[in-house]
């Protein structure tokens, strides 16, 4: 699909709208998308995400990961490593795109750009990377608190399978509809810019997951888990609740690389510090652990 450059700011992503599916059936109808592009835009409107299976190929997956393995055999000592006895894997790295060329290809592949082009309906900045050799183990939430937009739902993330996905080995969680659900930022959990800044995450932890969980609770949300096959690719909502399950295995690994995308001409910042993000002129960072519940 060919699209005009936007600078301007745009208003609710158009798939976000009440009358979101007439505009879905005028673009099907004038060409704008095609049949199999149409029911990519109704699944993510319905409910928040979209699976793309085999989106990338086993080689290219190879040759990528071979590259990071690469990287990271050559960096150790900016990698953090497990706390707990049993786990031979170190934990993700962010931004590997700046360091590892393999990584900045799959932030830009143009079959993923196609993609997120349409479900933007504009032009695509892709933003940042998550390299990870295992599960995360993370408590649901929301990315909108972390990379948010002017107006809210500009961003998307596309969580690609490095390898096949084994249940215990922490798979990927995610809520489907729960996209629809208000958007909770920091102020409406009682978090200052202020106080992110003294407690970091510690007050996140202290004060958003439990507002979600009870939000999970109070809207009956049912989750479901991504066991995904190697070159699968979840592309989800910025909205959309999900999180990582417990590693029952940790000498499991679990290969995965996330790609986060904001849309082109929209204002982007992280809304626990009120900082802009910047896109470019940053190296990869270590990513500290995360605690095991």
């Amino acid at each position: 699909m060919k699209q005009k450059r936007e600078k301007s700011s745009p208003g609710i992503p158009w798939l976000d709208r009440e009358k979101w599916d007439i505009s879905l059936e005028g673009k099907l109808k004038s060409g704008v998308i095609t049949e199999v592009q149409a029911r990519w835009c109704n699944k993510f409107a319905q409910v928040g995400f979209l699976v793309i299976e085999k989106l990338i190929s086993d080689d290219k997956i190879d040759r990528v990961w071979k590259a990071y393995e690469k990287f990271y055999q050559g960096n150790k000592e900016k990698f953090y490593t497990s706390n707990f006895p049993g786990d031979p894997w170190p934990e993700r790295f962010l931004n590997t795109h700046f360091s590892v060329p393999e990584v900045a290809e799959i932030l830009h592949y143009p079959k993923l750009l196609g993609i997120t082009n349409i479900l933007f309906d504009r032009l695509t900045c892709p933003f940042q990377t998550i390299t990870s050799h295992k599960g995360t183990e993370q408590a649901a939430h929301a990315d909108s608190i972390h990379m948010t937009t002017k107006p809210p739902g500009y961003l998307i993330a596309a969580w690609i399978a490095c390898e096949d996905v084994h249940p215990d080995s922490g798979p990927l969680y995610y809520y489907p509809k729960s996209h629809r659900l208000p958007y909770v930022l920091s102020k409406n959990v009682g978090i200052s810019n202020e106080d992110f800044e003294k407690r970091q995450h510690g007050i996140y932890h202290e004060r958003y997951e439990p507002h979600i969980q009870e939000l999970i609770f109070r809207h009956s949300l049912r989750r479901k888990e991504f066991l995904a096959k190697k070159g699968d690719v979840l592309l989800w909502h910025a909205n959309l609740l999900h999180g990582a399950e417990v590693r029952r295995d940790l000498t499991l690994s679990r290969k995965a690389l996330v790609c986060h995308y904001f849309a082109e001409g929209v204002d982007c910042y992280h809304d626990l510090s009120g900082r802009k993000v910047s896109f470019s002129g940053e190296e990869g960072v270590a990513v500290p652990p995360v605690s095991r519940r």
